[in-house]
């Protein structure tokens, strides 16, 4: 039976040495999810500017885009006469594209976080537990997922995962708080075999995390002193506490899957191990 305190200081004994590249490794979804909202974030800005203008009549009859090329000629009190100057179908104009816009940026960053977010989660995962095996693990193992072979299955088994999550918490949030932890290790069950199947994943991590759900709650709410004091911190310590925090459900992953194994629930073959040939 595990407990919270071998498994922290199992991952302390993995860090230990390494930290940079256990924080290198954890940076990588903020930076990738900073870099794809630059072209959301603008496009959007665009939009939203196009909305606005194209819903004052006044501006539009009056031909003067002047202030294109020079700002001194379009100040903040000539936009806001423009909105009051506005007709009821001008303003419906304008609502409308709101929404337009509102939903392209719901859309954009729905398809970011599937086709980019959920495979680096799974190869983020995937370099935690290989890390536990070399001391010498490439960062490039954070991107195996987007390989041919393996890219479209990581990322329907996850969106898969996320929409029962998503099902679970519609009905309430007690249940779907269970279930988050019912499906907590298919991330690193998608890392060690990304082959295994959207529902197989599903399934084995039930079979693991059944009788652990708790010790998992637990666990998670042990790092909220850390979390705090990285807030504190003006914020900076919470990127800190991502790698130790990573790197312990790591080390519970190992212990569930042996667990598993031992229960017949599932085989390391079936994890993507390959047995070693031994020589009689």
């Amino acid at each position: 039976m595990w407990t919270r305190a071998d498994l922290k200081s199992q991952a302390k004994v993995q860090m230990k040495g390494r930290y940079w590249n256990y924080l290198g490794v954890s940076l990588i979804p903020a930076l990738m999810s900073y870099v794809a909202s630059i072209p959301i974030s603008i496009v959007t800005t665009i939009l939203v500017f196009m909305g606005v203008m194209s819903s004052s009549s006044e501006f539009l009859e009056s031909g003067n885009f002047s202030f294109f090329y020079s700002a001194d000629n379009f100040t903040i009190d000539d936009f806001e006469k423009i909105l009051e100057d506005m007709r009821i179908d001008d303003s419906f104009t304008l609502f409308r594209n709101l929404i337009a816009t509102n939903i392209f940026s719901i859309l954009a960053n729905s398809l970011v976080a599937l086709l980019v977010m959920y495979p680096i989660t799974v190869g983020i995962m995937r370099w935690y537990v290989r890390a536990r095996e070399t001391n010498n693990l490439p960062l490039n193992v954070c991107f195996s997922t987007f390989k041919r072979n393996s890219y479209l299955k990581t990322v329907w088994a996850m969106l898969y995962y996320n929409f029962w999550l998503f099902i679970w918490f519609l009905l309430l949030w007690v249940p779907g708080i269970i279930k988050s932890y019912s499906y907590k290790m298919i991330p690193f069950i998608l890392a060690d075999n990304p082959n295994i199947g959207a529902r197989r994943a599903l399934k084995l991590s039930n079979a693991m995390t059944k009788g652990h759900k708790m010790d998992m709650f637990v666990l998670d709410l042990s790092f909220i002193g850390w979390y705090l004091l990285g807030w504190l911190a003006c914020c900076i310590g919470i990127i800190a506490v991502v790698p130790y925090h990573h790197a312990t459900m790591a080390e519970l992953y190992d212990v569930l899957k042996k667990e598993a194994v031992d229960k017949g629930s599932c085989t390391m073959q079936e994890l993507g191990y390959v047995p070693l040939e031994v020589d009689d």
